[in-house]
Order: C-alpha cells, then structure tokens, then sequence
C-alpha cells in the first residue's frame, strides 16, 4: 500500500469485548487517508478473529507473544508506514472529526509536534459518564506542566513520527506511567504541543483499567519514582529545571497519597503524604493548604467511585501533628464542595457551581472568607433572585 498520512496504533491484549467498535470508529472518520494497525499482544481472547472479520485493506494484524502494553504500542509503531502516528487503546473510540481536526493543525503549523485533545469518560456500555476538558486546567503544554502532571492521556495523541524517531518510544521496562514518561522526555526534547479544544474521543472507565486499583497503585508510584529520578539525573538539565526537582517529587508523592487513599490504602497515603511534604513543605501553607486543595480536587476525577468514603479514608488516616490532624471528615467535605464550584465553574456550569459553593459554605461557614467561592454563591444568589427563585 502506499504510504498513508496517519498511522493508527492500536494494541490490543484480550480486548476482544471492545476492540470492534474501537476499529469502527477510526474507518467511521471523517479523514479517510489513515492505515489501522492492530498489534495483538498474546491475546487469548477472540482478538484475531474479530480483526479478520473486516475486510478493509488498510486494517494490519501483527501478533507477539504477551510483552505488555508498551511493547505493543511500540511494535506498531515500528511497524506504521504514516507520518503522523495516532494511538488508539482497544477499548477507547474516537469521534469522527478526531483524525481530521487534529491533521488539520500539524499540516497548517509545521512547529507543533504533537496534538492533543479534550474526551468524554465513558463506561462499559458507551453510555456517557462526563466529560473532561483538560486544556481549562493547563492551556499550554510544556516540560514545567509535564513535570507536575501528564495531560497525554495516549488515546488522544497524534504525534509526527519525527518526534518518536527522535525521542525514542515508550519505556517497556515502566509498567505504569510509560505515557508521563514520554511526556516528560518529548517536552525536553522541545516539542510543541497544542490542544485542539473539544471532545474527541471516548476513554472508556471500566473496572480492568481503573489505576487505583488497590495492586496498582505501588506499581505507579515505583514508576514515577524511577523516571523521574533518572530525567533528574541528567546531566544536561538546565539551572531552572535542577531547582523544581523537590517539589516535582512533592507533587508525585501528593497524588500517590490521593491515589492510594482512592484504593482504601490508608497507611500508604499517610505515608506518601509525609513524603510528599518532607520534598515541600509549601504544601502546608495557604488556607486551605494546597495538600488539602489537591486530595479533594482528586476527589472529583474518574479516580475516584465513591467520594464520601474517600474523604473517610483521609480523615482517618492523617500523618500526626496540628496541620493535619484538624482537618477532619465534615472541613474535608467542605473543601470537596469548594473544588466541585470552581470545577463547575470552569465547564461554565453555573448553576451548579453555585449549589456546591452552597454546600461548601453550609458545611464549613469559616469559607466564606474564600473570597473566589464567595463570588461564585452571591453571583449565583443574583440570578436566582433575578429569576424568581432565591432561596430564603
């Protein structure tokens, strides 16, 4: 075949539950000019056969033996005859203008390297869960947002292949964390990276793929530990990175202390949450302190099932000493509140900004002096009243 604009990676290891309607959705695009490769990664599942049912010859087929899922993605990569390389997981689905809008920018701007895009959560019936806009909270990629946290969920990439050639692939030896790796490593290298702001893909939550699974969460922290020590260890880091070192592993301790709370492992997370303010201590400052911020703001992410018993988790498992032990379950709750308003705020949702900014205030009064919520319940006491249906 010749060679086609965009290579569609897709790795596949007993998804054979998903993987026809992931194929689907690529040859549904509305940018035609795109091979499939499907790289069976031991499957013992129907994945072949489901693969061989299409009869489209831009759909390849590589089997190996079980590697793992890095391994997969890179064989296809290896493998891809485009220039550019989107990844697909097998249980993921793009929507129809995914391929085209995000070939429109890298053929218009030949300086950016990599694309990425906002997704809909969605769970194993397809049926929509929310939808999540990541480029309200970090509108510019570069190496200082990697470090502090990866915004390349895989499935929405497309990348030039000069950038893999360039930076390599990803890490076969991480079980986890192989995409903020190559992240990291793809950010220093210079890439430019820009968002295409609307939703363009299904990233399906199922409970195969949930990361704070209780057996995964040491996994992932051993393996952001490891690469992020060895990016620091490099010998050619500018001055200005070097000086982020303690608080990029502050911030990585912080969120394996929410992910471990997430899990139920509360000796972990009390653990991770000493480590994390060990590394920087300016997570204690600020009212309230952005330890607090960042275990309920965690709290309103896919991660997360059941909030409430979440924050039980937390309270009852708070390293000693004044600045942890008074934030008990019902000021947690609040501050749960406090992170949803501003998250609705940012979807522009503002009527239900305004009734968790509520909640947050009736839960803890003492918000009030948080002058950004207080704006949100009397803009959102204003239109009511406007409307008739201010609540006495």
């Amino acid at each position: 075949m010749t060679s086609p604009t965009v290579s569609v990676i897709i790795p596949a290891y007993d998804a054979a539950r998903w993987l026809r309607e992931a194929i689907v959705s690529v040859l549904n695009q509305n940018f035609q000019d795109f091979e499939i490769v499907v790289v069976d990664d031991g499957s013992t599942d129907d994945t072949r056969q489901i693969v061989e049912s299409f009869t489209d010859s831009r759909l390849r087929y590589i089997y190996q033996p079980n590697r793992g899922l890095s391994a997969a993605r890179n064989t296809g990569i290896r493998a891809a005859l485009g220039r550019y390389i989107a990844l697909l997981d097998a249980d993921d689905v793009f929507k129809p203008d995914k391929l085209a809008k995000q070939v429109a920018i890298l053929e218009g701007e030949p300086n950016i390297g990599l694309v990425l895009c906002g997704y809909e959560l969605i769970d194993e019936s397809g049926r929509v869960l929310r939808e999540e806009k990541p480029y309200l909270r970090v509108p510019e990629v570069d190496l200082r947002t990697v470090l502090f946290w990866n915004p390349l969920l895989p499935s929405t990439l497309l990348i030039r292949r000069v950038w893999l050639d360039r930076v390599g692939m990803f890490d076969e030896s991480l079980r986890r964390y192989e995409d903020w790796d190559f992240a990291v490593r793809i950010a220093f290298a210079g890439c430019q990276m820009r968002w295409v702001r609307e939703t363009l893909l299904g990233y399906r939550r199922h409970q195969a793929n949930m990361s704070t699974a209780a057996q995964l969460v040491p996994v992932a922290t051993d393996a952001a530990v490891k690469f992020m020590s060895q990016f620091f260890a490099r010998p050619d880091l500018p001055d200005a990175v070097c000086a982020l070192q303690d608080r990029v592993f502050g911030n990585l301790y912080l969120d394996a202390a929410a992910r471990a709370y997430g899990a139920g492992l509360g000796e972990r997370g009390r653990q991770w949450l000493e480590m994390a303010v060990s590394y920087d201590l300016d997570l204690l400052r600020g009212d309230p302190p952005r330890w607090v911020v960042a275990l309920c703001g965690h709290a309103q992410t896919a991660l997360v099932e059941d909030w409430r018993a979440y924050l039980y988790t937390i309270a009852a498992h708070l390293p000693l000493g004044d600045a942890f032990q008074k934030w008990n379950h019902q000021r947690l709750v609040a501050n749960f509140y406090a992170a949803e308003a501003f998250r609705h705020l940012n979807l522009q949702q503002r009527a239900l900004a305004w009734r968790s900014a509520l909640s947050a205030i009736w839960s803890d009064i003492h918000l009030v002096r948080n002058r950004g919520l207080l704006k949100i319940f009397l803009s959102g006491q204003i239109l009511l009243k406007r409307s008739g249906q201010a609540i006495r």
